[in-house]
C-alpha cells in the first residue's frame, strides 16, 4: 500500500475508534447517538474503499506481472530448447498468478455487490 494510503486508513482506523468510543457515552441525546453512528457508517464505507482501491491496484500489477512474465516465457521458448523446461515452469507461474487474479477480482465483485445491497 502506498504511503498516502496507509497514512488516510490509519487516520480513518483512528476515527473509527474514537467515534466508536463516544458512541457508549450514555448521556448522549438521540440526536447526537444518531449522528455518531451515520459518522460510523461512513467512516467504515471509506475504510473499504481505500482497502479495494488497494486489491484493484494489486490485480493491475499482477496483470502486468503475469503478461510480461508470459511474454519472457514465449521469447524462452523461441530462442532457446534448452531453456524450455524453464519456460514451462514460468507459465505454470503465469497461470497460478491469472487464478490469484481471478480469485481477486471475484472477491472484489462480491464485495462491490456486497456493498450495493
Amino acid at each position: 500500500m502506498d504511503l498516502q494510503k496507509l497514512k488516510t486508513l490509519n487516520q480513518v482506523n483512528e476515527a473509527i475508534d474514537a467515534v466508536d468510543k463516544a458512541r457508549t457515552d450514555t448521556t448522549l441525546t438521540l440526536a447526537q447517538k444518531s449522528q455518531l453512528d451515520d459518522a460510523f457508517v461512513q467512516l467504515r464505507s471509506i475504510e473499504k474503499s481505500i482497502i479495494q482501491l488497494q486489491q484493484q491496484a494489486l490485480v493491475d500489477t499482477l496483470t502486468q506481472d503475469a503478461q510480461a512474465l508470459q511474454t519472457l516465457a514465449n521469447t524462452i521458448t523461441q530462442s532457446a530448447q534448452k531453456l524450455s523446461k524453464i519456460a514451462t515452469i514460468l507459465s505454470t507461474v503465469t497461470k497460478a498468478m491469472q487464478k490469484l487474479i481471478d480469485s481477486i477480482t471475484a472477491g472484489l465483485a462480491a464485495g462491490l455487490s456486497a456493498g450495493l445491497l
